[in-house]
């Protein structure tokens, strides 16, 4: 087992409600943990739609996908305008996460030494902390990149049809 950084999406679907801090010296105000939640939200709780209204609704070409559907971002293009979200029809693009602002996550260089990041230690509703991480990982827990698990219920495509009412 080893000690990673866990995010909870559940809990952390609004950081409006609660003061998360972040140590990313590369610039002041940073929230580095957005970063790190559209990462997760677009590998596990996008729905990969085969029109991917969100990429052609944006005028910048900031948004894409993948051959696998994955999206990313392109953050110098973003214009933070919020026509991609208003266009996912499953609403899993969150307003707090595209924003004209760019957050970076820098991973904090402390967590290989067990030491839990000032965004674990600032977050008053644990939805962001540092823990143990069994191998293999439990059920909704996915591993994202190596320091780095979210918690959360992974939506899955079905090829099962849809059954007709």
């Amino acid at each position: 087992m080893s000690k990673k950084l866990v995010i909870d999406l559940d809990l952390c679907r609004n950081f409006d409600n609660y003061e998360l801090q972040c140590s990313y010296n590369q610039h002041p105000g940073n929230q580095g943990i957005l970063a790190l939640r559209e990462l997760a939200l677009y590998e596990l709780i996008c729905r990969r739609c085969e029109e991917r209204s969100c990429v052609l609704a944006c005028p910048e070409d900031a948004l894409e996908a993948d051959d696998q559907g994955l999206l990313s971002r392109y953050n110098l293009r973003c214009i933070g305008c919020k026509s991609c979200q208003h266009a996912c029809p499953f609403g899993t693009l969150l307003d707090d996460v595209i924003n004209l602002m760019v957050s970076g996550c820098d991973m904090c260089p402390q967590l290989k030494s067990g030491q839990a990041p000032l965004c674990v230690t600032s977050c008053t509703n644990k939805a962001v902390t540092f823990e143990e991480i069994p191998d293999p990982l439990p059920e909704n827990m996915f591993l994202l990149g190596n320091r780095f698990v979210v918690r959360s219920r992974h939506w899955k495509k079905s090829d099962e049809p849809v059954p007709q009412a």
